[in-house]
């Protein structure tokens, strides 16, 4: 009997030992170069970029097309109007832009993590990210306070 339980206790203590290595091979197999996570996540807040800049030119040309609705004598007085009306608009999109930065980042960083890989890029991408909004915000607002 106690050769029996000395004998499970040897194969249990095998099974555990090569089952453990096993697993270890297994996620390292599994681990992800941080170049890959790197183009992944690039990928994801190009797509990301690309969606918001075509609901942005579409919001544009909807204002223009309200403004130039309007009979030639009415759209001065219309602009402050719907000046105000498309910024609410743009800062509603800007919002949730930046609420799916936040989301992507925060998969980025995880994912960073989950390969013990250092992070320090998601913060570099969050301030490309704001530096850029920011060069892209004043370049529109200036093109709107140039329309005549």
């Amino acid at each position: 009997m106690r050769t029996k339980i000395l004998i499970l206790a040897f194969l249990i203590g095998i099974v555990l030992i090569y089952g453990g290595i096993f697993n270890k091979e297994k996620e390292e197999i599994e681990k992800e170069t941080i170049e890959e996570i790197i183009n992944t996540y690039t990928n994801k807040m190009e797509d990301l970029k690309s969606s918001f800049e075509t609901k942005l030119v579409n919001l544009i040309e909807e204002a223009k097309a309200e403004y130039y609705s309007y009979p030639e004598e009415e759209r001065e007085s219309k602009k402050m109007s719907l000046g105000l009306k498309y910024l609410r608009r743009a800062n509603e999109l800007e919002g949730m832009c930046d609420v799916e930065v936040d989301r992507i980042l925060r998969e980025f960083k995880k994912k960073l993590k989950d390969n013990d890989y250092d992070t320090h890029v998601v913060l570099e991408v969050k301030n490309a990210y704001d530096k850029e909004k920011s060069e892209k915000r004043k370049e529109l607002l200036q093109k709107a306070l140039n329309m005549e």
